[in-house]
C-alpha cells in the first residue's frame, strides 16, 4: 500500500516538499506530494506495468508522442518551493513543448522538479493507492490547469478521460468534463488527438 505523511508545521506545502526531497527510500519507490502530503509508493506490478506500456505504445502508433516513467513536475509553474504542495510523477504524459533554459535551470535548482507548463496531457493508472489517483491528484492536475488528465481505474475497469480544468461552484479545482470508457474497446481523447483503439490493456 502507499505510505502518507503529512509533516506538521506552517506552510505544510513547504515542509512537505523539503521533507519529501530528502527522504531516502528504497529503489522503485515513488515519492510524491499530493496536496501538501508526501505520498511513498511501492514498485508497480506487473499489470500496472502492461497498461502503461500499451498506451505508450498504441498512442506512439498513432503519432501522439507519449512519455513515461521517473520525470517529475512541479505543479505550479515558477513556484516549486511553497506552491499548492503537489509534486508528481505521473504514469505517462505528452507535453506540449520543450523546457526552456530557465525551466531547465530552475528544475536543477530543486531536485530536478520540471515545469507544469509544459504538459498537455497526463495519465494515471490506478496501483496501491485509487483514491489518490481518482480526488487529490485530479485536483491537483486540475488546478495547475493541465488540459487532459486520463484515468485507467483499474478497479472498476474503465477508463476516465477528463478535461475542461477549472473551479465549482465552491472555488474547489475540478475537470468540469468526463467521458467513460472500456479500455478494452478504445479512448476517446479531445481534438487534436487521433482516436486510437488500445485493445485489451485491463
Amino acid at each position: 500500500m502507499t505510505a502518507v505523511y503529512e509533516p506538521p508545521g506552517c506552510p505544510p506545502e513547504t515542509a512537505a516538499v523539503d521533507v519529501a526531497d530528502g527522504l531516502h527510500v528504497p529503489e522503485g519507490r515513488r515519492v510524491e506530494v499530493v496536496e501538501g502530503v508526501i505520498a511513498v509508493s511501492p514498485m508497480p506490478d506487473w499489470e500496472h506495468h502492461k497498461i502503461i506500456r500499451a498506451i505508450v505504445t498504441t498512442w506512439g502508433a498513432a503519432g501522439i508522442d507519449a512519455s513515461h516513467g521517473d520525470v517529475g513536475f512541479c505543479l505550479r509553474p515558477g513556484h516549486c518551493r511553497g506552491s499548492d504542495g503537489s509534486h508528481v510523477i505521473p504514469d505517462v504524459f505528452v507535453v506540449r513543448r520543450a523546457p526552456n533554459e530557465a525551466e531547465i535551470g530552475a528544475a536543477g535548482h530543486h531536485a530536478n522538479w520540471m515545469s507544469a507548463a509544459m504538459l498537455a496531457l497526463v495519465g494515471e493508472v490506478t496501483g496501491s493507492d485509487p483514491y489518490n489517483d481518482r480526488g487529490p491528484k485530479a485536483r491537483a492536475y486540475a488546478r495547475a490547469d493541465i488540459p487532459v488528465y486520463l484515468l485507467v481505474d483499474r478497479d472498476f475497469g474503465k477508463a476516465v478521460v477528463h478535461t475542461l480544468p477549472g473551479l465549482d461552484r465552491e472555488g474547489h479545482p475540478v475537470y468540469r468534463a468526463r467521458a467513460e470508457f472500456d479500455p478494452a474497446e478504445r479512448i476517446v481523447l479531445p481534438p487534436p488527438y487521433p482516436e486510437p483503439a488500445l485493445g485489451a490493456i485491463r
